[in-house]
């Protein structure tokens, strides 16, 4: 793909794109951003390229209403409450997740009924607890951002 329009839609986030390396354009105007840590990556992506989506403009929060995300400093991207614990790939989650037990660096999920990986694991995780469960599926980077994870 060279040329990826999504102006003039109802876009608040967007999950990270993945590998493109023929794209040229990327057109992301005209749609209401939430400027929060789920988009930290595509300021990154847009910073790091001359040829895309340099009209991209936050509408909220209302303290980045109409910057445009490239002009943003990317600690001003912060999720909070809810947003935070949706926010699987925002770097500063760091809540437990409620089905499970955490201690220091441990996340205990055993014999929970569990059908997937819960979302928003600690970026501090080492060990990850997963055993008696009913997990059938684990999706490619589940464990992506646990760059301190040595036991699963």
């Amino acid at each position: 793909m060279e040329i990826f329009t999504l102006n003039g839609n109802n876009l608040s986030t967007m999950g990270q794109i993945g590998s493109m390396p023929n794209l040229r354009i990327l057109r992301l105007a005209d749609n209401p951003w939430l400027c929060d840590c789920r988009l930290r990556w595509m300021k990154k992506f847009i910073s790091n390229s001359y040829l895309f989506a340099r009209n991209t403009r936050c509408n909220r929060p209302a303290h980045l209403h109409s910057h445009t995300l490239e002009s943003i400093d990317e600690m001003a991207m912060k999720c909070s409450g809810i947003e935070k614990r949706a926010a699987r790939s925002c770097r500063d989650a760091s809540v437990c997740p409620s089905v499970c037990t955490c201690t220091e660096t441990t996340v205990d999920c055993r014999d929970r009924g569990l059908t997937h990986i819960p979302a928003n694991l600690p970026l501090t995780t080492t060990e990850l607890r997963l055993e008696q469960n009913q997990i059938s599926y684990i999706p490619p980077k589940a464990f992506y951002n646990l760059h301190h994870l040595k036991r699963l």
